[in-house]
């Protein structure tokens, strides 16, 4: 899934960021002012966080390393004791985190929205899920029954 947003991913950012006619869009007008820019809250600018380097506090990406960490919870499959699986699960957001946190808020708002839509598409098909099994339905992996030859 991650492959088939990359290139909307990419376009959008060209698209925010050398497009004049875009510059200076806002989306929420006391909050998220420009979307070809980092939103920010809160600016300390003489200080600076030390290894980072950031001076601003933005919401947007903290909101997105929510949704991005629940996201993937809740689309891990079946073996969920893999170390390899839960190690993604917590380092993929934090690392997105980071790369995206001074981004252009279009982009952030962009993947923040994303994952929304896929939580809920994710609540929604293990809702049916269960709805079909309590019907008395069965897993498609309990389908295939091996058969026993004579």
């Amino acid at each position: 899934m991650l492959l088939l947003q990359m290139p909307i991913f990419f376009a959008l950012y060209r698209l925010l960021s050398t497009h004049f006619e875009l510059r200076g869009a806002s989306f929420i007008q006391s909050w998220i002012t420009d979307l070809s820019a980092p939103e920010s809250v809160w600016d300390f600018a003489p200080f600076a966080i030390p290894i980072v380097g950031w001076h601003d506090l933005r919401i947007l990406p903290f909101i997105m390393l929510v949704t991005t960490f629940i996201q993937s919870k809740l689309t891990q499959t079946g073996d969920a004791s893999n170390k390899n699986m839960k190690m993604m699960a917590y380092m993929m957001p934090i690392m997105f985190f980071f790369i995206l946190y001074d981004m252009l808020s279009g982009l952030v708002l962009y993947w923040t929205m994303q994952n929304f839509l896929s939580v809920f598409q994710q609540l929604y098909i293990n809702k049916k899920r269960k709805r079909d099994l309590d019907k008395g339905g069965t897993s498609p992996a309990k389908d295939k029954k091996p058969k026993r030859g004579k």
